[in-house]
């Protein structure tokens, strides 16, 4: 198998790192306006590039894991 190859199929099974908004409510189950709430409340983390804001995908973990250890 090639390096392109490899790095083709890494991408399918990897979840992407940045999430946009619509993924990020997918991946929690919740609606958009709730998420947008707790991005406001500071329980999510995001970033934006340009004019566009995406949720990292460890941020959704660890906000889960949070959920978990409360």
């Amino acid at each position: 198998m090639s390096a392109k190859d490899d790095t083709a199929l890494h991408r399918e099974h990897s979840k992407p790192r940045l999430l946009s908004i619509k993924q990020a409510v997918y991946e929690l189950g919740i609606g958009r306006t709730a998420l947008y709430e707790l991005i406001a409340a500071r329980k999510i983390k995001t970033v934006k590039i340009g004019r566009r804001r995406f949720v990292p995908s460890e941020a959704i973990d660890e906000f889960i894991a949070g959920l978990v250890a409360a």
